[in-house]
């Protein structure tokens, strides 16, 4: 009973989609229909709506590919398609022929190349956004989506010189809040000091668990130290009692295995220390827009 209930609403949700653009008088059913598949979070119907007005207005030239192929980039992306999403806002930019739109779609196709970790790609494109484009609002926020790519890459300078260009491009009165806020940040890291991994890494070759201890580490600090003392005084042992068999046994299986772990670790140590630090202060920056009402933040 169920079942069929289940299926006759989505029968009639299916119809009512597809009739009501007449209904309403809209020229243009297919892009309704997707939309509305869209505002449910129904995206593979959404996209299928989508693709059915580009094939059926492949020759109109009073036609909205611009615009649909940027709701399907979007789609795509909340989907987690990154290759469709990116090829589908690349061809809404080449159809787009208004400039403002233009621009906006190019940032949010930095925006998706930020998303899939493509941060070069999107570095690129902000940085040409935010030295060349016309729009203030867009070179304001292409500095800022620049400094986050950054902080994701752990590029602190850059990041910080990205916040400072979004500190200074303008002066809009409605954005002073979050510009006091951002140059906060901006002072916090500078006073902040990262973690080197070469260094932690030359720090666990001399002292097992030191480059642990550096990258704020305690506890792996000391098991590192502890195990590495264990086993050496079990190498040291079997020599001095003359089992050089077991000595050397110990020394290429325990010893050296934990060694070389314990340096390998101090490295990774340093590197999720720093990536702490820039998710902290990314969190920061987002929840800056997050929490302005006329300035929301798309990237969060």
């Amino acid at each position: 009973m169920f079942l069929s209930v289940f299926f006759f609403n989505s029968a009639t949700t299916r119809l009512l989609l597809a009739i009501l653009p007449w209904l309403l008088g809209n020229s243009d059913p297919a892009i309704f229909t997707g939309e509305e598949y869209f505002r449910l979070g129904l995206y593979e119907e959404a996209i299928t709506e989508y693709q059915r007005y580009l094939f059926f207005h492949a020759h109109d030239p009073q036609n909205f590919f611009g615009y649909v192929y940027y709701r399907m980039g979007i789609a795509y992306r909340n989907q987690g398609l990154w290759n469709e999403a990116i090829t589908a806002l690349e061809k809404s930019i080449q159809s787009e022929t208004g400039d403002l739109s233009r621009e906006r779609r190019r940032l949010d196709l930095g925006v998706t190349l930020i998303a899939c970790r493509r941060h070069s790609q999107a570095e690129f494109l902000l940085l040409k956004l935010e030295l060349y484009s016309p729009f203030l609002e867009i070179r304001r926020y292409a500095s800022l989506y620049r400094g986050l790519s950054c902080l994701y890459e752990e590029k602190w300078t850059e990041a910080q010189e990205a916040f400072k260009s979004f500190c200074d491009i303008d002066q809009d009165p409605s954005m002073a809040e979050a510009k006091v806020r951002i140059r906060m940040i901006i002072r916090d890291m500078e006073y902040t000091r990262l973690k080197s991994a070469k260094l932690a890494k030359a720090l666990s070759t001399i002292l097992p668990g030191a480059g642990q201890i550096y990258s704020k580490e305690l506890p792996s600090g000391l098991n590192a130290l502890l195990i590495n003392a264990a086993t050496f005084y079990l190498v040291l042992s079997d020599a001095l009692n003359q089992r050089y068999f077991d000595a050397l046994f110990n020394l290429i299986f325990l010893f050296e295995r934990f060694y070389s772990g314990n340096r390998h670790n101090a490295g990774q140590a340093a590197q999720q220390y720093n990536r702490r630090q820039s998710e902290q202060i990314i969190d920061k920056i987002l929840k800056i827009f997050d929490e302005s009402r006329s300035h929301p933040c798309p990237i969060s």
